[in-house]
């Protein structure tokens, strides 16, 4: 089954069950949706119940993604819906050239660390974000904000991250 089938068919069993109530008891369960909404919403950000990896999401509605250590790096796609991202390029094994990190999400936070053999370039394409590289700070609203460090051009490995949120907060770090 496809993610939007899912949600979209969810929607409407959930909105047919509010109507057969109301119209079987003569309850206005209008004047109860939104709040009783809002804290189902909020109790569920704060239990983080897992969600099943075939919906695409990274297994949580709040997730966290951590690289860290000796890894393989490799181009990539993070998506989330509010949520924190660590990258740390310090002990990764980066083939030479370019490797590609596409994230996609709501609200997110975004930390990478680095080193002088690394090169980072940020293309950020979110309605609000803040870029810190390094210090020097980058702030977009409802337009992109890039940056890059300094050894970007010259270095053999290179990362380059292609953020989309609704708000997202990137800051590179030296190690």
């Amino acid at each position: 089954m496809r993610r939007w089938a899912f949600f979209v068919g969810g929607f409407l069993v959930f909105i047919g069950i509010v109507s057969l109530v109301e119209a079987i008891w003569k309850i206005d369960l209008g004047k109860f949706f939104w709040p009783l909404l809002l804290i189902l919403v909020g109790i569920w950000i704060l239990v983080r119940p897992p969600i099943p990896h075939w919906l695409g999401w990274d297994s949580r509605f709040v997730n966290e993604t951590n690289r860290s250590g000796k890894w393989y790096a490799r181009d990539e796609t993070i998506n989330g819906f509010i949520g924190e991202t660590n990258l740390d390029f310090t002990q990764t094994i980066l083939p030479d050239g370019e490797t590609h990190y596409k994230m996609n999400g709501f609200v997110g936070d975004i930390k990478v660390k680095t080193n002088d053999l690394v090169g980072v370039k940020i293309r950020s394409r979110c309605f609000v974000s803040d870029i810190n590289i390094f210090g020097e700070e980058s702030t977009g609203v409802m337009a992109p904000a890039d940056g890059q460090t300094k050894n970007y051009d010259l270095a053999a490995k290179k990362v380059t991250l292609d953020v989309s949120y609704f708000v997202c907060d990137v800051k590179v770090v030296q190690a």
